[in-house]
């Protein structure tokens, strides 16, 4: 037997104090004891549970089954030898079906692969390894020891085989009760754990073939491939707010740096964008390309003093001084809704020389909500994300970062009697002045990364240099949607540098800030965008190219939109990328029978729906015939539609009667036609106003309501 070093009665993990039943199976007992906080090893005994479970279900990606009714289930006879151990006894409980024991592996495996990303992003744990460190296991005990008690959110728990969410939560919670109320199956269920998470830690360290793993393992793998979450790791905790630990701007810089890497966005732009991180108090990094910067005048800054006391200084500022400033909003309103940016939000820095107050609320904002003026990329932003001035006074948020003082004394220069000598003076100390402002405006630009679109909206890389021409957003969308239809070999981006009258480098740096990728790529979007709405309509390939503006400018462009739709519109849906005409077939049944549910319940009200089907002809008949024959050839025909999706008959009968009823008290005069539309006949049934003043409703009425104009009236007359 192999005891661990025990020098107190306090785990030395989590330090939790042992009761005095823990310090007896420490004394006596011949097994592993663990502590039931953390799940520390606290005495070891040369014990080695190797066990795999008999079955285990795999988890099918394709199936959600959410709305799955519950079937019972056969569950696995008990093992008498693995019964001898924790881990046995918990995976053969009889009070649980095999399907809720089989599905728990696999969501407790999502956990662990999720937190042991977060803890290895943190530098609290190393995955690669072939040996699992106890540590690691701890580590991640803790982080996944709510189990125990709390709900798993519902991430987790998508794709289940064969059991819903509710029936999984359901056994979780009797499986809750009952650690919390059997001391001993609470000790079973922490050694279970931690050989839980040790395999799972082991299956994705080693990186073995699949085809090599046990089934046991593969059903994991497989399982932890698919699972989504998982993969995108940084960029999911990058939106939850919770993050807000971060709070130092120095953090933050580290924490993002490892995302983007390289200093720049494109060798080609006219300036580079640098990953700083801090090298002390007034220094930045750039480890990509060693850059320095400095910021030599940092004494009244957020560095070294409290906001409180930079805004007292801010108040008091004299002639020359210069506030460089950080002014930022976490939450949109755009597209009708108020939710969270992802963190931390868009910002900019800024310089002003009068009070911060001023510079945000009678600059930026007023400007943002100024139609006559022109804006800037940030009051561009605001006013698409707040949407009203009143709102963005609400939300704006700003902050003092550092105050630069006048570089000269002004009372010294108002007592110089040459007009030459004073002028002088003063253009020297105010470009003294400025060029301190300008090196501090690019230090704290480099500080929070605004820069960069993720973080905020400074074009510039500070101060007064490189000054460029922003174009605006609507004009710049507008120019690119009137060259999409012309390819490479043409010139698409001269052409449209012409149209803008800008530069070069002008237009790629506009192209990054508003799409963030090329213009072959934004024009390719642009026309997948648009073909897949015109074939959504009932378009065919050929006039599709034809409404692009295809035809003459691509070679076989029929053959181009026929290839768009299916390899890459429809790709997700049709991954065996079937022909184009079993698309068409499968998308346009689809988008009918929608069309149907809502209402549309004629050849005419669909035609309207799905232009696209419309030949040539003149009558409603020749119009939809190509509609008509693709509904019956897929659908069985608009009749069997209207009887499939059809509502609730009316009782238009009663409706009649009370609506004659209504008229004779008022003693008005009901005639059919006012009658059939009363009752609804046109929206009900695609009746046309005309048709039914020539005549139509006197047959239109016996037909609905099973009477007689006039058996209606006489009905009514005498009930």
């Amino acid at each position: 037997m192999i005891k661990d070093d025990i020098n107190s009665n306090q785990c030395r993990f989590c330090k939790s104090s042992f009761t005095d039943e823990i310090l007896k199976k420490i004394k006596d007992d011949k097994n592993d004891v663990y502590c039931e906080n953390c799940g520390d090893l606290i005495k070891r005994v040369q014990n080695k549970y190797n066990f795999n479970p008999t079955e285990i279900i795999e988890n099918a990606s394709n199936n959600n089954t959410n709305d799955t009714t519950n079937k019972p289930q056969k569950d696995l006879e008990s093992n008498p030898d693995a019964l001898h151990y924790p881990i046995g006894r918990i995976f053969y409980d009889t009070d649980f079906p095999l399907i809720f024991k089989s599905n728990f592996i696999i969501v407790f495996s999502r956990l662990t692969y999720f937190h042991a990303l977060h803890l290895e992003s943190k530098g609290q744990i190393e995955l690669g390894g072939l040996d699992v460190p106890e540590n690691a296991i701890n580590n991640l005990f803790m982080s996944i020891r709510h189990i125990q008690d709390k709900r798993i959110k519902s991430e987790f728990l998508n794709n289940l085989h064969e059991i819903s969410k509710e029936e999984f939560e359901r056994n979780l919670k009797q499986l809750q009760a009952k650690i919390q109320s059997n001391r001993e199956y609470r000790e079973d269920f922490i050694v279970y754990s931690r050989w839980l998470i040790s395999r799972v830690l082991t299956i994705i360290s080693e990186k073995k073939e699949i085809n090599k793993l046990s089934n046991f393992e593969r059903t994991i793998i497989k399982d932890l491939k698919r699972f989504e979450l998982t993969a995108n790791y940084e960029r999911k905790i990058a939106k939850n707010k919770k993050i807000t630990q971060l709070n130092k701007p120095r953090d933050l810089v580290s924490h993002y740096f490892k995302e983007y890497g390289k200093c720049c966005f494109n060798r080609k732009l006219t300036k580079n964008r640098h990953n700083y991180i801090l090298k002390n108090n007034h220094t930045l990094f750039c480890p990509d390309c060693k850059k320095v910067l400095k910021n030599n005048e940092f004494s009244e800054s957020v560095i070294t003093m409290r906001n409180n006391d930079l805004k007292k200084l801010e108040i008091s500022k004299s002639f020359g001084d210069i506030t460089i400033y950080r002014v930022y909003f976490t939450r949109t309103l755009a597209n009708g809704k108020n939710e969270w940016l992802t963190f931390p939000g868009i910002g900019y820095v800024g310089q002003t020389i009068n009070t911060i107050k001023e510079r945000i609320y009678n600059g930026h904002i007023k400007n943002a909500f100024d139609v006559k003026k022109k804006h800037t990329y940030f009051e561009n932003t605001i006013k698409r994300n707040l949407i009203i001035k009143d709102i963005a006074r609400r939300y704006i948020r700003f902050k003092i970062l550092q105050i630069i003082r006048f570089q000269g004394d002004i009372n010294a220069i108002h007592n110089i009697a040459n007009p030459i000598m004073k002028s002088e003076k003063l253009e020297e100390a105010i470009n003294s002045t400025q060029k301190l402002a300008d090196n501090a405006e690019k230090f704290w630009i480099g500080y929070y990364k605004t820069q960069y679109k993720e973080f905020g909206r400074n074009i510039e890389v500070g101060g007064k240099e490189n000054r460029i021409t922003l174009i605006h957003p609507v004009k710049l969308d507008e120019e690119i949607r009137n060259i999409a239809h012309i390819r490479r070999n043409r010139g698409p981006f001269e052409k449209l540098r012409k149209e803008l009258n800008t530069t070069r480098g002008v237009l790629i740096n506009n192209l990054l800030y508003y799409y963030g990728k090329s213009l072959k790529d934004i024009t390719h979007n642009m026309l997948l965008k648009d073909t897949q709405e015109l074939f959504e309509l009932g378009y065919v390939v050929k006039d599709i190219a034809k409404k692009l503006r295809l035809e003459g400018e691509v070679e076989n462009a029929s053959k181009t939109v026929s290839d768009w739709i299916r390899n890459e519109i429809y790709n997700e849906r049709f991954p065996e990328k079937p022909n184009y005409r079993r698309i068409r077939d499968k998308i346009l049944s689809e988008i009918i029978e929608k069309k149907v549910k809502e209402g549309c319940v004629t050849l005419k009200s669909l035609m309207d729906a799905l232009p696209g089907f419309e030949v040539p002809g003149e009558t409603i008949r020749e119009k939809s015939w190509e509609l008509k024959r693709f509904v019956i050839n897929n659908l069985g025909g608009i009749k069997k539609l209207n009887k499939k999706y059809s509502k609730p008959k009316k009782d238009y009968l009663t409706d009649a009667i009370s609506i004659i009823k209504d008229y004779y008290k008022t003693k008005k005069r009901l005639s059919a036609v006012k009658l059939a539309f009363e009752l609804g006949f046109c929206k009900d049934f695609g009746y046309t106003e005309k048709s039914l003043r020539k005549n139509a409703a006197s047959r239109y009425i016996p037909k609905h309501t099973g009477k007689t104009m006039k058996e209606l009236i006489k009905i009514a007359l005498t009930s």
